[in-house]
């Protein structure tokens, strides 16, 4: 397929994303993925420590983030929310819990202008609005970490 339209930072999520969604759908191993990943797309060093940072953020969260999403989307149990806007979800929540540098408001941005680009025409809307109150419930919107 190839990504060569994305660079740095927004290219580590897209790869990201495709390594959740194919652990999610597939049941296929995080880091074997990745790995196929590397081997075709060939990304830079910069991007690939980004990519594992993301990675290495969910899997060590991962009951947290689900739990967050779960208690955000109240009539949306996780199962019924696309397995591309779950793992878009599941990236930026990461980003939010163990990825410090990383503005909360740059994490959902990117994963609102994601969810645009790789799936349907609402789910721009309800990203964002999951992760907003996500935010909110880290303390974020108080602090503006």
């Amino acid at each position: 397929m190839g990504y060569y339209q994305f660079s740095g930072r927004r290219l580590s999520r897209v790869l990201a994303l495709e390594a959740l969604y194919r652990y999610d759908l597939l049941n296929e191993p995080m880091e074997e993925a990745l790995r196929d990943i590397y081997e075709r797309e060939r990304p830079p060093e910069d991007v690939r420590n980004f990519t594992n940072r993301i990675i290495d953020s969910v899997r060590a969260n991962l009951e947290e983030i689900n739990r967050l999403i779960d208690e955000t989307t109240l009539n949306w149990p996780l199962e019924r929310i696309t397995t591309v806007d779950r793992s878009i979800l599941r990236i930026a929540v990461a980003e939010m819990l163990g990825i410090d540098e990383v503005p909360f408001k740059v994490s959902i941005s990117e994963a609102i202008e994601i969810a645009k680009l790789f799936s349907t025409e609402e789910s721009g809307r309800f990203v964002n609005g999951v992760l907003d109150n996500i935010a909110i419930k880290l303390g974020f919107k108080e602090g503006e970490k």
